[in-house]
Protein backbone atom coordinates (compact mmCIF):
# COMPACT_ATOMS: atom_id res chain seq x y z
CA UNK A 1 0.00 0.00 0.00
CA UNK A 2 1.85 3.25 -1.45
CA UNK A 3 2.48 6.07 1.40
CA UNK A 4 0.62 9.04 -0.29
CA UNK A 5 2.71 11.49 2.30
CA UNK A 6 5.57 12.78 -0.47
CA UNK A 7 4.26 15.98 -0.49
CA UNK A 8 4.45 15.95 3.63
CA UNK A 9 5.28 19.59 4.45
CA UNK A 10 7.59 19.14 8.08
CA UNK A 11 5.81 22.20 10.21
CA UNK A 12 9.12 21.98 12.21
CA UNK A 13 11.17 23.17 9.36
CA UNK A 14 11.96 26.57 9.99
CA UNK A 15 13.13 25.75 13.80
CA UNK A 16 15.48 23.27 12.81
CA UNK A 17 17.24 25.33 10.41
CA UNK A 18 19.49 26.57 14.23
CA UNK A 19 20.60 22.91 14.32
CA UNK A 20 21.39 21.40 10.90
CA UNK A 21 25.17 20.76 10.35
CA UNK A 22 26.94 22.40 7.35
CA UNK A 23 25.00 25.71 7.99
CA UNK A 24 25.50 28.77 9.38
CA UNK A 25 22.40 29.35 11.62
CA UNK A 26 22.95 32.34 13.58
CA UNK A 27 23.87 34.68 10.54
CA UNK A 28 22.96 34.97 6.78
CA UNK A 29 23.77 32.12 4.78
CA UNK A 30 26.00 32.83 2.08
CA UNK A 31 24.32 33.15 -1.44
CA UNK A 32 25.10 30.17 -2.74
CA UNK A 33 21.75 28.42 -4.29
CA UNK A 34 18.83 29.93 -6.28
CA UNK A 35 15.25 29.58 -6.48
CA UNK A 36 15.75 27.87 -9.74
CA UNK A 37 18.15 25.31 -7.93
CA UNK A 38 15.60 24.42 -4.77
CA UNK A 39 13.40 23.83 -7.57
CA UNK A 40 15.09 21.05 -9.25
CA UNK A 41 16.13 19.56 -5.88
CA UNK A 42 14.26 16.37 -7.30
CA UNK A 43 17.56 15.65 -9.84
CA UNK A 44 19.91 15.20 -6.26
CA UNK A 45 17.83 12.69 -4.98
CA UNK A 46 18.97 9.17 -5.73
CA UNK A 47 16.74 6.08 -6.50
CA UNK A 48 17.28 2.55 -5.08
CA UNK A 49 15.98 -0.86 -5.52
CA UNK A 50 14.00 -0.29 -2.79
CA UNK A 51 12.48 2.65 -1.35
CA UNK A 52 11.88 1.28 2.86
CA UNK A 53 9.34 3.75 4.47
CA UNK A 54 8.46 4.26 7.95
CA UNK A 55 5.46 5.66 9.61
CA UNK A 56 3.26 5.57 12.56
CA UNK A 57 -0.34 6.04 13.12
CA UNK A 58 -1.91 6.86 16.21
CA UNK A 59 -5.17 7.60 17.32
CA UNK A 60 -6.13 9.37 20.92
CA UNK A 61 -8.99 11.27 22.34
CA UNK A 62 -9.41 13.34 25.94
CA UNK A 63 -5.63 14.40 26.11
CA UNK A 64 -2.72 16.58 24.41
CA UNK A 65 -0.29 14.47 23.09
CA UNK A 66 3.38 14.54 21.24
CA UNK A 67 4.87 12.52 19.05
CA UNK A 68 8.69 12.41 19.63
CA UNK A 69 11.53 10.34 17.28
CA UNK A 70 14.82 10.04 17.91
CA UNK A 71 14.64 13.43 20.39
CA UNK A 72 12.84 15.81 17.54
CA UNK A 73 9.00 16.80 17.62
CA UNK A 74 7.19 14.88 15.07
CA UNK A 75 3.64 16.24 16.10
CA UNK A 76 1.98 18.36 18.87
CA UNK A 77 -1.36 18.93 19.88
CA UNK A 78 -3.76 20.33 23.01
CA UNK A 79 -7.14 19.36 20.84
CA UNK A 80 -8.60 16.99 23.47
CA UNK A 81 -11.14 15.89 20.88
CA UNK A 82 -8.98 13.37 19.78
CA UNK A 83 -8.08 12.20 15.74
CA UNK A 84 -6.52 9.42 13.85
CA UNK A 85 -3.59 10.61 12.13
CA UNK A 86 -0.32 8.90 10.13
CA UNK A 87 2.93 10.29 9.86
CA UNK A 88 5.95 9.58 7.94
CA UNK A 89 9.06 8.83 10.13
CA UNK A 90 11.73 8.49 7.38
CA UNK A 91 12.65 12.44 7.65
CA UNK A 92 14.25 12.20 11.20
CA UNK A 93 15.80 8.65 10.65
CA UNK A 94 19.71 9.78 10.20
CA UNK A 95 20.68 6.30 9.32
CA UNK A 96 19.62 2.77 9.80
CA UNK A 97 19.70 1.21 12.98
CA UNK A 98 17.81 1.75 16.34
CA UNK A 99 15.66 4.22 16.39
CA UNK A 100 13.42 6.08 19.90
CA UNK A 101 10.20 6.55 19.33
CA UNK A 102 8.17 8.97 22.95
CA UNK A 103 5.08 9.43 23.36
CA UNK A 104 3.92 12.32 25.73
CA UNK A 105 0.12 12.10 26.88
CA UNK A 106 -0.62 15.11 29.61
CA UNK A 107 -3.55 17.19 31.10
CA UNK A 108 -3.72 20.31 28.76
CA UNK A 109 -5.76 21.97 31.22
CA UNK A 110 -4.44 24.79 33.17
CA UNK A 111 -6.25 23.30 36.74
CA UNK A 112 -4.52 20.32 35.19
CA UNK A 113 -6.78 17.88 35.94
CA UNK A 114 -5.92 13.72 36.05
CA UNK A 115 -5.84 11.23 32.79
CA UNK A 116 -8.45 8.84 33.34
CA UNK A 117 -8.64 5.85 31.21
CA UNK A 118 -12.82 6.33 30.96
CA UNK A 119 -11.96 9.58 28.97
CA UNK A 120 -8.70 9.23 27.53
CA UNK A 121 -7.36 6.34 24.93
CA UNK A 122 -4.18 6.46 22.65
CA UNK A 123 -2.90 3.53 20.87
CA UNK A 124 -0.46 3.67 17.69
CA UNK A 125 1.21 1.34 15.09
CA UNK A 126 5.08 1.96 13.57
CA UNK A 127 4.77 0.71 10.02
CA UNK A 128 7.31 -0.15 7.30
CA UNK A 129 6.23 0.63 3.69
CA UNK A 130 7.86 0.10 0.27
CA UNK A 131 7.39 3.39 -1.51
CA UNK A 132 6.90 1.49 -4.52
CA UNK A 133 4.58 -0.72 -3.62
CA UNK A 134 6.44 -3.84 -4.63
CA UNK A 135 6.62 -5.02 -0.94
CA UNK A 136 3.93 -5.64 1.77
CA UNK A 137 3.30 -3.55 4.78
CA UNK A 138 5.43 -4.63 7.59
CA UNK A 139 3.60 -3.78 11.51
CA UNK A 140 6.88 -3.54 13.16
CA UNK A 141 5.25 -2.09 16.77
CA UNK A 142 1.95 -2.15 18.33
CA UNK A 143 1.47 0.50 21.50
CA UNK A 144 -1.09 0.39 24.00
CA UNK A 145 -0.77 2.01 27.38
CA UNK A 146 -0.35 -0.56 29.86
CA UNK A 147 -3.64 -2.29 31.38
CA UNK A 148 -3.39 -2.27 35.80
CA UNK A 149 -5.80 -2.83 38.51
CA UNK A 150 -5.89 0.22 40.72
CA UNK A 151 -6.41 0.38 44.46
CA UNK A 152 -10.55 -0.19 43.61
CA UNK A 153 -9.66 -3.34 42.52
CA UNK A 154 -10.68 -2.08 39.10
CA UNK A 155 -9.31 -2.45 35.65
CA UNK A 156 -7.84 0.92 33.99
CA UNK A 157 -4.58 2.47 32.53
CA UNK A 158 -1.25 2.90 33.93
CA UNK A 159 -2.44 6.54 33.09
CA UNK A 160 -4.84 7.17 35.68
CA UNK A 161 -5.20 9.65 38.09
CA UNK A 162 -1.71 10.93 36.22
CA UNK A 163 -1.46 14.85 34.86
CA UNK A 164 0.97 13.34 32.40
CA UNK A 165 2.94 9.68 31.23
CA UNK A 166 5.29 9.47 28.71
CA UNK A 167 5.74 6.21 26.91
CA UNK A 168 9.09 4.77 24.90
CA UNK A 169 8.98 2.51 21.90
CA UNK A 170 11.82 1.85 19.50
CA UNK A 171 12.22 -0.03 16.21
CA UNK A 172 15.12 -1.26 13.55
CA UNK A 173 15.20 0.78 10.31
CA UNK A 174 16.93 -0.07 7.31
CA UNK A 175 17.31 2.51 4.93
CA UNK A 176 19.59 2.89 1.93
CA UNK A 177 21.13 6.19 2.09
CA UNK A 178 22.46 8.07 5.28
CA UNK A 179 21.08 11.89 6.72
CA UNK A 180 23.62 14.34 7.57
CA UNK A 181 21.00 16.64 9.43
CA UNK A 182 21.90 17.63 13.13
CA UNK A 183 24.35 14.79 13.46
CA UNK A 184 27.76 16.84 13.13
CA UNK A 185 26.40 20.08 15.06
CA UNK A 186 28.03 21.45 18.54
CA UNK A 187 25.70 20.33 21.63
CA UNK A 188 24.02 23.65 21.89
CA UNK A 189 23.45 23.43 25.42
CA UNK A 190 27.48 24.41 26.28
CA UNK A 191 27.20 27.58 24.09
CA UNK A 192 27.76 30.25 26.67
CA UNK A 193 25.69 32.97 24.49
CA UNK A 194 23.23 30.41 22.98
CA UNK A 195 20.37 32.33 23.68
CA UNK A 196 21.60 35.80 22.33
CA UNK A 197 22.90 33.79 18.97
CA UNK A 198 19.50 32.04 18.34
CA UNK A 199 17.66 35.63 18.81
CA UNK A 200 19.65 37.08 16.75
CA UNK A 201 19.24 34.75 13.99
CA UNK A 202 15.37 34.89 14.84
CA UNK A 203 15.14 38.55 14.48
CA UNK A 204 17.03 38.24 11.35
CA UNK A 205 14.81 35.26 10.27
CA UNK A 206 11.58 37.69 10.87
CA UNK A 207 12.85 40.28 8.72
CA UNK A 208 13.48 38.20 5.29
CA UNK A 209 9.94 36.98 5.99
CA UNK A 210 8.27 39.94 6.26
CA UNK A 211 10.79 41.66 3.00
CA UNK A 212 9.20 38.22 1.28
CA UNK A 213 13.06 37.47 0.40
CA UNK A 214 12.58 34.14 -1.57
CA UNK A 215 16.75 34.26 -2.20
CA UNK A 216 17.33 34.39 1.72
CA UNK A 217 15.44 30.96 1.94
CA UNK A 218 16.11 29.31 -0.78
CA UNK A 219 19.64 29.27 0.32
CA UNK A 220 18.88 28.57 4.22
CA UNK A 221 16.41 26.05 3.29
CA UNK A 222 18.04 24.49 0.18
CA UNK A 223 20.12 21.56 2.58
CA UNK A 224 17.01 20.77 4.52
CA UNK A 225 14.75 20.68 1.47
CA UNK A 226 17.47 18.26 -0.52
CA UNK A 227 17.63 15.83 2.72
CA UNK A 228 13.95 15.84 3.22
CA UNK A 229 13.53 15.14 -0.61
CA UNK A 230 16.28 12.20 -0.34
CA UNK A 231 14.34 10.79 2.93
CA UNK A 232 10.84 10.75 1.00
CA UNK A 233 12.73 9.63 -2.24
CA UNK A 234 10.97 12.78 -3.90
CA UNK A 235 12.48 11.98 -7.54
CA UNK A 236 10.04 13.96 -9.93
CA UNK A 237 9.91 17.41 -10.66
CA UNK A 238 6.52 17.75 -9.86
CA UNK A 239 7.09 17.28 -6.38
CA UNK A 240 9.86 19.64 -6.10
CA UNK A 241 8.06 21.95 -7.68
CA UNK A 242 5.65 21.64 -5.37
CA UNK A 243 7.40 21.91 -2.25
CA UNK A 244 9.23 25.18 -3.66
CA UNK A 245 5.58 26.79 -4.47
CA UNK A 246 4.20 25.76 -0.94
CA UNK A 247 7.37 27.23 1.14
CA UNK A 248 7.04 30.40 -1.41
CA UNK A 249 3.52 30.65 -0.91
CA UNK A 250 4.09 30.83 3.32
CA UNK A 251 6.78 33.49 2.38
CA UNK A 252 4.65 35.72 -0.14
CA UNK A 253 1.79 35.63 1.81
CA UNK A 254 1.46 38.71 4.41
CA UNK A 255 -1.35 37.66 6.26
CA UNK A 256 0.67 34.30 7.11
CA UNK A 257 3.29 36.70 8.35
CA UNK A 258 0.72 39.16 10.59
CA UNK A 259 -1.83 36.95 11.09
CA UNK A 260 -1.00 33.11 11.27
CA UNK A 261 1.17 31.41 13.92
CA UNK A 262 -0.08 33.13 16.85
CA UNK A 263 0.50 36.75 15.07
CA UNK A 264 4.33 35.67 14.38
CA UNK A 265 4.87 39.30 12.88
CA UNK A 266 3.97 40.69 16.96
CA UNK A 267 5.10 37.86 18.76
CA UNK A 268 8.22 39.22 21.65
CA UNK A 269 11.31 37.50 21.07
CA UNK A 270 12.11 38.54 24.78
CA UNK A 271 8.73 36.14 25.45
CA UNK A 272 10.03 33.05 23.91
CA UNK A 273 12.28 30.73 25.78
CA UNK A 274 15.11 27.91 24.48
CA UNK A 275 14.28 24.45 24.20
CA UNK A 276 16.77 21.79 22.91
CA UNK A 277 16.20 18.81 20.45
CA UNK A 278 18.49 16.14 18.94
CA UNK A 279 20.03 15.39 21.80
CA UNK A 280 21.23 19.24 22.32
CA UNK A 281 22.06 19.63 18.54
CA UNK A 282 19.31 21.59 17.61
CA UNK A 283 17.61 24.93 19.30
CA UNK A 284 14.33 26.84 19.00
CA UNK A 285 12.27 29.16 20.51
CA UNK A 286 8.90 28.27 22.05
CA UNK A 287 6.27 30.24 23.67
CA UNK A 288 5.87 29.64 27.32
CA UNK A 289 3.25 32.08 27.99
CA UNK A 290 -0.57 30.62 29.16
CA UNK A 291 -2.09 31.64 25.68
CA UNK A 292 0.21 28.22 24.70
CA UNK A 293 0.21 26.42 27.70
CA UNK A 294 2.27 23.32 26.93
CA UNK A 295 2.81 24.06 23.14
CA UNK A 296 5.96 23.70 21.14
CA UNK A 297 6.18 26.11 18.15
Amino acid sequence: MKIKLKQFVAGFVFISLCGCSNSQPFKDAPIKYTPKMINEIYKQVKTYPEHPYYSISFAYKGCAIEIWLNDMPEFATLDVTGSIMILPLNVEILKTGLQRVVIKIYSPWLDKRPLTSDKVSVEARIELNNERDDINTKRLVEFKPLKIIKQDKTWGDDFDGKTSMTYTVEFNAVLPFKTIGWSNSKDLRKMPDIEQRVKAFYANFREKFAANDSVFFANVMYKKELEMAQALYMSGPEESSKRWKDLLEAVNRKKRYEFDSGNFKYIKLSDLALEFYGDGKVVGLVNKGKAAFNVRG
